[in-house]
């Protein structure tokens, strides 16, 4: 009997007491986890590393390390001599990860009311930051359909009303987002709700970036929002549509083209008489020009050029 049970302090006391605080090493054979456990989600690598750790042999002494915190379990009302986690499934995964046959455990039969047991499951997650998001907006979702309010919820986990709004605004993300979400791509909750916001003002273009997108962060998503509200700006500064502002770009740029066929002739006047400024002949040395007299059939000669008058810019 003993052997069974493990180490109790005093066996009368686990079975009469509803509150026992009494801590045993409980067969894990004999634990069944919570289905409605609100954390679905258990890292593998973590879960490698916790199991290490507790089946460690300490070397002086000779003793596996095992767990120093009990997890807590409730009676199965289902299914006598067997119990359910209420807190601790991830370090009785651990536990059977490493083959141990017994893991410390404190039995509290006064878990029987289903929503204490969920909203102090969720409260303990929360709080060791071991849930995903998708897992904690699931469960809000749960309780907003059963009828609680979001000021109930938000006291309940000791959060503020809009750390509920953000959660729950994650079951309803809009396109590629949602999908997103959903793959695990992304679990920042305020750039998901970031990205939501956006797409209300620009959906095809934000679906467009995400699906061509290698890796969605705040600093990725700034960038892609400042351009596209810089394009907005400059549609809304013109009153055109997206499409008329294209239109206009296109014309715009063919306006804009360089004439290939200009090609300036500078006038000036040299001594009284006016001349071209000849550009393409080199100077024997700096200060001096070449030009040819406009009203003369002589040829071109150099001058310097602190004689020379500007007059006007023509096109040949």
């Amino acid at each position: 009997m003993s052997k069974l049970l493990g180490n109790l302090k005093s066996v009368s006391s686990l079975l009469n007491n509803d509150n026992s605080d009494t801590e045993i090493w409980l067969d894990v054979n004999l634990i069944d986890p919570d289905p409605e456990q609100p954390r679905k989600y258990f890292d593998e690598q973590e879960l490698q590393n916790l199991s290490a750790s507790m089946t460690y042999i300490n070397k002086k002494t000779g003793k596996q390390r095992g767990n120093k915190q009990a997890i807590i379990v409730r009676p199965n009302p289902e299914n006598a001599g067997r119990y359910i986690i209420v807190m601790g499934e991830r370090r009785w995964k651990a536990a059977v990860l490493g083959n141990m046959e017994k893991i410390r455990a404190r039995i509290d039969s006064s878990y029987t009311d289903r929503d204490e047991i969920e909203d102090d499951q969720m409260i303990e997650n929360i709080q060791s930051a071991s849930l995903q998001p998708r897992e904690i907006a699931l469960w809000i979702g749960k309780k907003l359909k059963e009828g609680k309010k979001k000021g109930e919820l938000a006291a309940t986990l000791g959060k503020s009303n809009s750390y509920i709004t953000q959660y729950s605004a994650l079951l309803t993300l809009p396109g590629a987002i949602s999908e997103l979400f959903e793959k695990n791509k992304c679990n920042d909750v305020t750039l998901l709700n970031d990205l939501s916001a956006l797409h209300k003002k620009y959906p095809d273009d934000v679906d467009n970036w995400i699906e061509n997108e290698t890796d969605v962060n705040r600093n990725s998503f700034k960038l892609f929002k400042e351009f596209l509200d810089t394009k907005q700006d400059e549609v809304e500064s013109k009153g055109l549509t997206p499409e008329e502002k294209l239109t206009s770009e296109h014309k715009d740029d063919k306006e804009n083209k360089p004439n290939k066929k200009f090609k300036p002739v500078l006038i000036v006047e040299y001594k009284g008489e006016s001349a071209k400024l000849i550009l393409d002949k080199e100077p024997e040395w700096s200060g001096l020009g070449w030009i040819k007299l406009i009203n003369d059939d002589s040829e071109e000669f150099e001058v310097e050029l602190k004689n020379v008058k500007l007059i006007s810019i023509n096109d040949n």
